[in-house]
């Protein structure tokens, strides 16, 4: 007897096998993330101007976390790519995007303290002064940043758990992506890509990653990166562990 399937039925077995094959790639390419029992959640897609959202949860991260009171915010990392077509000296580059981590580093702040003030959780976010001044009391530089373990780190700093942002940006994307300003307000199409953010949440006892979100930026990094940042901090405000219910 043929057997029949309805539309519904059809689309199910379709995505169940999408999901196994996807979460197959991922143990392939993320075999660290496995080991330490981190689950893929579904990619978010919005409106072409804000971008593409990724976001990985552990499995066990309310278990992991239920002692934690503080987090730290680490220094936001700003990296412009420099295109030899445009000539920029790599000094000019350095310091645009030093002041844009500047900049960027109390938005991040005061995106999480609003939602955290709206959702009236345990756990608190250390003033960036704070963390910041126990950084250079410990001689403990950008650069040095990059080589401590979420582990030292929060030793540091007196915190549960570390939270770190690295901002990725191309400077003939950032070019591109104003000229299809105009096909994103009057089209609604979306314009190339002009750079990627990763927000890390590492648990400070173990180095384990707990919550990473990883966003494309489209169009809008190029015409105001300032906006953009807003955007960016807002949606990782929402998306915050500590402040979801798992």
């Amino acid at each position: 007897m043929k057997q029949c399937f309805t539309l519904p039925v059809v689309l199910f077995l379709f995505f169940a096998s999408y999901v196994s094959q996807a979460q197959h790639l991922f143990k392939e390419v993320h075999p660290k993330l496995i080991a330490s029992e981190v689950k893929l959640k579904k990619e978010k897609v919005k409106a072409p101007d804000r971008g593409v959202r990724k976001i990985l949860t552990h499995k066990k991260f309310k278990e992991l976390t239920q002692e934690h009171k503080q987090v730290a915010i680490l220094p936001i990392d700003i990296i412009i790519d420099k295109d030899p077509k445009y000539h920029t000296p790599v000094q000019e580059l350095q310091h645009r995007a030093y002041l844009e981590a500047q900049n960027a580093y109390p938005v991040l702040f005061a995106c999480l303290q609003k939602e955290k003030y709206f959702k009236i959780k345990n756990i608190t976010i250390q003033d960036i002064s704070r963390t910041k001044q126990l950084l250079e009391e410990n001689n403990i530089t950008a650069e040095s940043l990059k080589t401590l373990s979420a582990q030292q780190l929060a030793s540091v700093l007196g915190v549960d758990a570390i939270v770190s942002c690295t901002i990725e940006r191309d400077e003939k994307l950032v070019s591109q992506a104003r000229l299809f300003e105009n096909l994103k307000r009057f089209k609604k199409m979306a314009g190339p890509s002009a750079g990627k953010a990763i927000v890390s949440l590492h648990n400070g006892q173990t180095n384990d990653l707990l919550w990473q979100f990883e966003r494309e930026l489209t169009s809008t990094l190029g015409n105001n990166f300032e906006q953009t940042v807003f955007h960016l901090g807002e949606k990782i405000a929402l998306d915050f562990p500590y402040f979801r219910s798992y």
